[in-house]
């Protein structure tokens, strides 16, 4: 129940951005080796997120600046900057 409370208030957040930054930014606290399944990373304002779809790719970054936004779909999804492998569908845990 608190994740999909958080992942309402991302969600509210995109949603009354400007037109032009209906997106939530942040940064991955530590390393991101790139998605397997089920990945779980922790952002640094404490935000815990998790790999909502199977899509394998690695990517090594350490902290890398993150972009959620959501998809036509209504899926939250994740922006990693530097890795140019497809976005990737997420669920908010924390």
């Amino acid at each position: 129940m608190k994740g999909s409370i958080v992942a309402i208030a991302i969600i509210a957040a995109v949603a009354s951005s400007p037109v032009s930054a209906q997106v939530y930014e942040g940064q991955i606290d530590g390393d991101f080796m790139g998605w397997d399944d089920e990945v779980i990373y922790k952002l640094m304002d404490g935000h815990i997120i998790q790999q909502a779809s199977y899509h394998y790719h690695y990517h090594y970054a350490y902290s890398p600046q993150i972009t959620i936004y959501q998809s036509r779909s209504g899926r939250l999804m994740i922006h990693v900057e530097g890795d140019d492998d497809e976005d990737v569908a997420i669920i908010v845990l924390k």
